[in-house]
This record gives C-alpha cells, structure tokens and sequence, in this order.
C-alpha cells in the first residue's frame, strides 16, 4: 500500500473516532442536561399540584378561621393544631401565608413573628411583577438542592393561591420535601440515558474498535521509527540529533534554575580495544560504558552517544558551576578508569573529558558542544584521563571587569558620582526630620548605577577614602545651602572605619562647608563593633568631640552585645529594612522590630525605620514607639537640586511644630 493512500485512511479513522467520540460526549451531555430538566419539570408540576392540594386542604381545616388569619387575627386552639398538622401534611415541612395586600401574616416554624411587620410577597420574591401575578389567581414554583439538615436535599417552594367563595384572599407559599422523588426521577431519566448511550455504543464498537487498533499499530510503528532516528541501536542512549534537542530544550527553558554543563566524553584506547579483541567485543565495551556513564550521571540528567567512541553527558548543576562540573567529570573519569571485563581477560580504556557551561551569550546548542569539543581537544593533548573546561567565557568576564574598574577609577577621579537624598520623617506626625545620603553613579551607557554595583568594588580598589571623602564633602556642602537647618546622614564603609584618619577628614570637611556639627550625622555598621570593638569606640569618641551625631545603622543583623552597644555615644538605632519588611507577614521580624524599637527607648536613643513601604508598616511602629522612618512610601532618594522644593514644601508643617531638627 503507498504512502499517500496509507495517510488517507489515518485521517479517515481520525475523523471516524472524532464523530463517534463526539456524538458519545453530546449524547451524554444533552441526556444529562435533558435528565435534569425532565426530573425539574416534573417536580415543579408535582409540587404545584401538591401545593394546590395543600391549600386547599387547609382552607377545609380552618374553615372560617382562615379569612380571620389572614386578617391579622390570632389564630384559636383549634386554628393552630389544624396549622401545625398541616405543617406534617405528606412532603409539607414549612410553610407561609401572605394575605390579599401581599404582606406575610403566618410563618409556620415562627408562628408568633409579628404579622405584616416581616416582609411584602414582592419584597420576598424579588419582583413586584411576579407578586402581582400571584394575587391575581397564578402560581410559581422554585426548585431547589439544600444542605441538610437545615433543608432538604432537594426542595420546591409552591406558592399557590388561597379561595374563599371563589374569591382569592391570599397567597400560601408551601415548601414541600422532594429528595426521594427528585432521586426516583433522575434514576428513571438516567436509565434511559445509558440505555440510549449503550445502543450507539453497540452500534459504533465495530468501527472504533478497529480504527483503535489500526492507529496504535501505527503508533508504535512511528514510536519505533522515530526511536531509530533518535537514538544509538547499540547502547539504546539518545545520539546526537537528540542530545541537540535536549539542550535547546534544557538552554531556553525559562524556569531554568542551575547551571547547565555539557561534557564530551572519549574514550582513550577504544581504536586499539577494538582492533586486538573484534568488533563483538568492541560493542559490549560500547555497553558497558554507557551503563557506567549512566549509573555516574542523575536521573534528570541526559547521557548520550554521539560519536563511534564518544558519548555526551548533559546536567543542571546547583552551587558553583565551575566546581560542580568537575566533580562530576572525576566521578566519570573515575568510573572509566576501572577494568573491563571481557572473555579474554581484562581491559582498561580511560577517558578524556572536555566540558562546556551556558553563558548569557550562548543561545545555539551546536555552540555549546563546540566548546565542548575545543575543551574536549585540549584535554587530549594534555593526556589521557584528564577533563578541561572551556574557559572563553571566564576571559570575557574578565575583560569587562577591567573596563568597569577603569570606568570607576575615572568617574572617582572626576568626581562623578553624586549624592541623593532620602527624606526621614516623624512617623506620628509625618514631619521632615532630615535626609540620608545615598551615593549614585549617572553611568553614561548603564543609567544611573546603584551603590550595590560599585561600593564593593571601590573598596577593592583602594578607592573607597577618597569616593567616601568626595560624596561627605558634597553632601555637607548641599546641606549648608538648605533653606531650613536639617541634619544630613552619611553612611560610612566598613572598611573605612578601619582608619583613624576617618574623624581628621569630617572635621576638614566640615571646617570646609562650614556646616554644623550637630547637623552631621555619620552611620557606623553592626558588624565593625564586632570586628573591631576598641577602633570602633576609638572613633566614635573622636567624632562625638566633634559635635557630630552617630547612628547605629542596619541594628539586628549582627550579634553586637548590649554592653558594646551602651558604651558608645550613639544618638540613634537603624532598624534594618529587611526586618521592617517583613514585620506585617513575618511573626519573628515583629518581635525582632519591637525588639529593638524597646531596646532603644531603654538607652534613650531614637529609632529609625528603614524601608518602610506600606500604611501598614507605619501603623505597627507607631504603635511600637518608634520615632521616625524613612522609605519608599515617604519619598524616594532624589538629586540634590530636588531637595530644597522638598523642604520648602514640608517648611509651614516645620514651623507650626516649632521644631527644626531633631
């Protein structure tokens, strides 16, 4: 049979299984919804019919009564065991009774409710249209699924009228019990369903079951197929078609959470193995080493014959991708290195390893694996049973850390990185208290670059004095000119606060910018009171007999004891942003904010928040007793040309306080 004419009956039976599937699925959703529709038709019909039967039964009951009920009157003796047995009257389990105006007189389990005072016939139903019909001699039924045991599991409301001389003088509103009859219904509708399902069935089983065995003939045929076009017959491991489907795959995966490694795996005596011992024995070495290779890799990772002796091994790894890599190449190297066993004796092989890792500017897999067959070749030449990584990338690293290192010595030497400030306020008051400043670098291709970015680095590179020293001297200088007498704070490296020239270089700064000390202030970290305790108190001293206000910034992160922190001049404690975070969600960071918010109302000193974002933040430290905060939601750090606009507008809540700073 050709090719074209073998298509042509695949999409005949496609199309065959799709009818029958299709006609089977509306069958049983149209006998689905047509069985509840049924079992709900003839259910609303019951429950008029027992509804009017009902009413009709308690207008005999009552007899006179029932016109002095509806009236308003109180029902006698006799009226209420007639109304409480036709509460018990065959499905009956509630009922009510509306009078000729439409106002509700009778609840049955509420037989004492003030009458006329509860609820109007349309303010029940929701529509005075529907009221009006009703008090014009119609009916309407509402069904209904309950939730026992307050209501049944299937109820109807029948709201029928009441005669008297074949005049309407009220409308009873008749819940009647019908979960049994609703099961009977849906039973009997269902029944008929399947039997109907169950002819087509019949009728289509022929058919469907030979086009079922006709597809997955074919199916595994395909599967078969596309198994050879895919995979190694000898080792039954992917080749290397696959292995480059598995790594596009594996290279564009957004989840993707690890570094992805490739490794060339070839095998160093396998020519001279294969022509002393046979092909036959060639082939159960091939063998056994994609069992070893595999029995080395994870199960989530790819093992792959790519070559006559060489095979592919591709993983994810955590950690270190560098470090990883290598451990899984000795563990491989490791597992080839040990003896095989065959029929004449035993033999030893060995391997060269040659490993490839993804890299931003890696996007073909076909790169990927040649540069692993450059590492791979590199390898070899340095001797059997060794593995090298391919290490283009490391140089392109490399090289753009020395142009952004020459970037930052430059833009230091020009003094090109500029303050901003943040504004600190009172929290109960949202009163300006002041700003911190905070270094920025207007990169003239990256934008404006965040401290993160190049502090680290300048510390590195010996330039952190002189970065610190420019951006003091800026800011002094800026808050000099503020038209309102507001302290600035700067935060200090770690590393800086390792010389003793640090208290030399504020006084200058100040005598040069001839700002006041007690408008300075200077935030030392956690961690140098651990590091270095006695420089710390060394220098807090000197810049206390300055004038010159300390802060204890990001408080909480470190493990500085009580007596260390009490034994130095400080005016303040930062609260570290990553606490006042969380401090809304996070039961722990609470307790560590209110922590330090009572620790520093014990030594007197003023706390600040950082980070704070959210109304909520606000209200919890409010309520905590903290002084003031700074964040996002009272303003972002801003250029200093902004900041004057900033006070002038926060000036006539400055004066009505009567304070400037605090």
């Amino acid at each position: 049979m050709s090719s074209p004419m073998r298509r042509s009956l695949s999409t005949k039976d496609a199309y065959l299984l799709l009818a029958l599937t299709l006609a089977v699925l509306l069958l049983a959703i149209g006998g689905a919804l047509l069985n509840e529709r049924a079992a709900a038709w003839v259910l609303r019909a019951d429950a008029e019919a027992a509804g009017r039967a009902w009413a009709q039964a308690l207008d005999h009951a009552l007899g006179e009564e029932l016109p002095l009920l509806l009236a308003g009157e109180e029902p006698s003796a006799g009226a209420r065991a007639a109304l409480a047995q036709a509460q018990r009257g065959g499905d009956v389990y509630r009922f009510q009774l509306f009078n000729r105006s439409g106002e509700l007189v009778f609840v049955s389990d509420n037989p004492h409710a003030l009458r006329g005072q509860q609820e109007s016939l349309a303010a029940h139903l929701g529509s005075s249209e529907a009221a009006n019909r009703l008090l014009t001699g119609g009916a309407q039924v509402h069904a209904g699924h309950g939730h026992p045991p307050d209501r049944p599991g299937y109820y109807t409301e029948a709201y029928v009228p009441t005669w008297r001389g074949g005049e309407q003088i009220g409308v009873a509103e008749v819940y009647l019990d019908q979960s049994a009859k609703h099961e009977l219904y849906h039973r009997a509708f269902l029944f008929i369903e399947f039997g109907i399902a169950g002819l087509m069935l019949l009728a289509g089983l022929l058919p469907v079951f030979v086009a079922w065995r006709r597809t997955c003939q074919r199916r595994v045929a395909e599967c078969r197929a596309e198994f050879l076009a895919t995979h190694d017959a000898l080792t039954r491991l992917p080749n290397r078609r696959r292995m480059l489907e598995v790594v596009a795959g594996v290279m564009h995966r957004p989840d993707q959470d690890g570094t992805v490694a490739l490794l060339l795996v070839n095998l160093d005596r396998f020519g001279t193995a294969n022509d002393l011992h046979g092909r036959a024995a060639g082939d159960a070495l091939l063998q056994e080493v994609a069992q070893r290779l595999r029995g080395v890799a994870l199960a989530a990772d790819t093992v792959a014959r790519v070559g006559g002796d060489e095979f592919a091994v591709l993983a994810t790894l955590r950690g270190d991708g560098r470090d990883a890599a290598a451990g899984l190449a000795g563990r491989l190297v490791a597992a080839l290195d040990r003896p095989f066993a065959l029929d004449s004796g035993t033999l030893r092989l060995g391997c060269s390893i040659g490993i490839a890792l993804t890299t931003w500017d890696i996007h073909l897999p076909e790169t990927l694996m040649r540069h692993a067959a450059r590492a791979l070749a590199r390898a070899k030449a340095a001797g059997r049973g060794c593995f090298r990584i391919f290490d283009a990338g490391i140089d392109t690293c490399l090289q753009q850390r020395v142009r952004f290192e020459a970037e930052l010595r430059c833009a230091i030497g020009r003094d090109e990185l500029v303050p901003h400030f943040q504004p600190v306020v009172d929290l109960a008051t949202r009163q300006l208290l002041g700003f911190e400043m905070l270094a920025r670098w207007p990169h003239p291709t990256r934008g404006m670059v965040p401290p993160t970015e190049f502090i680290a680095l300048a510390e590195d590179l010996g330039l952190i004095a002189e970065l610190t020293e420019n951006l003091l001297r800026r800011a002094c200088r800026e808050a000099a000119a503020w038209p309102q007498e507001l302290p600035v704070a700067v935060n200090v490296s770690a590393l800086l606060l390792q010389s003793p020239a640090l208290g030399e270089t504020v006084r200058a700064v100040l005598e040069e910018t001839r700002l006041p000390p007690h408008r300075l202030e200077i935030e030392l970290t956690e961690s140098m009171l651990i590091e270095n305790f006695d420089l710390a108190r060394e220098l807090a001293d000197s810049l206390a007999a300055l004038g010159v206000r300390l802060a204890l910034d990001d408080f909480g992160t470190g493990y500085s004891s009580l007596a260390r922190l009490h034994a130095l001049p400080f005016a303040k404690l930062k609260i570290d942003a990553s606490f006042v975070r969380a401090m809304t969600r996070d039961a722990d960071s609470y307790k560590i904010v209110a922590a330090v918010i009572g620790l520093g109302r014990s030594l007197l000193l003023q706390t600040v928040a950082e980070g704070v974002e959210e109304p909520a933040q606000v209200e919890a430290l409010v309520g905590l007793g903290c002084d003031s905060g700074q964040g996002w939601l009272f303003g972002r750090p801003v250029p200093a040309e902004a900041v004057p606009a900033l006070i002038l507008q926060a000036m006539p809540s400055l004066l009505r306080n009567g304070r400037h700073h605090t």
